[in-house]
């Protein structure tokens, strides 16, 4: 992803449900996000245009409504926030974060495991 496309909270909630289950409409994304959010069909459509305009969404015309989808990938977008939280909670550094994890004893065992699995399939990667 050549752009780098922030997300907030309120937009990450719509890309989601695009990310899942493309296309939508904005009757389709209000009816996915009122019931979870209490959101009008105004605060879908101010969300989308913002999105539009950040690249992360593109319509199409559906003959009586907008098609929505995800103008941008998940993993993209993941990653990219991701080191962006690094960067700005821990100076880069994933060892800082994953001290800051183990002290405050936030870490279960299985998400230990998973942590090993994936220490492992890293180290085998840099042997290869």
């Amino acid at each position: 992803m050549d752009k780098q496309i922030h997300l907030t909270e309120s937009e990450w909630a719509i890309m989601q449900i695009l990310w899942q289950n493309p296309p939508r409409t904005i009757m389709q994304l209000t009816a996915d996000l009122s019931q979870e959010k209490g959101w009008a069909k105004t605060t879908v459509m101010t969300l989308l245009n913002r999105m539009q305009a950040k690249g992360a969404v593109r319509w199409e015309d559906g003959g009586k409504a907008r098609l929505y989808y995800p103008a941008v990938e998940q993993a993209a977008v993941a990653a990219q926030e991701a080191r962006g939280f690094l960067n700005r909670v821990y100076q880069g550094s994933v060892g800082m974060m994953l001290n800051n994890l183990i002290q405050e004893n936030s870490l279960s065992k299985a998400e230990l495991d998973e942590l090993y699995a994936l220490l492992k399939q890293a180290e085998e990667k840099e042997d290869v």
